[in-house]
């Protein structure tokens, strides 16, 4: 069961990955323009992953991910390109590229 639970995860976090992320060293900047800036972070927070740079990202169970670089905190949902307002996982490639995986994935 847990094997199965693991590779059904790796599908799915695989599936829902964000892609086309450039290279540069601060890769979410341009995040910054489509997100809402917000003063508090929202409930239900799942997850939290801090970047190799001390970014930290905040998955929700409903209400999308933020990003907090320490001064501002920005809020991003379906509305802004996420798959999915749920998220279960963010991961760092070594490249710097941040992930979010969702087990609710909507096609």
């Amino acid at each position: 069961m847990k094997l199965t639970t693991l590779l059904l995860f790796g599908i799915l976090f695989t599936l829902v990955s964000c892609n086309g992320q450039n290279s540069n060293k601060d890769n979410t900047a341009n995040l910054n323009t489509i997100g809402d800036t917000l003063k508090e972070l929202g409930s239900n927070i799942m997850v939290i992953y801090q970047e190799k740079n001390n970014i930290y990202w905040f998955g929700s169970w409903e209400k999308g991910v933020y990003r907090y670089d320490g001064q501002t905190l920005i809020h991003y949902t379906t509305k802004h390109g996420l798959i999915n307002n749920r998220i279960d996982e963010i991961q760092e490639d070594r490249l710097g590229n941040i992930y979010f995986g969702s087990a609710n994935a909507k096609s």
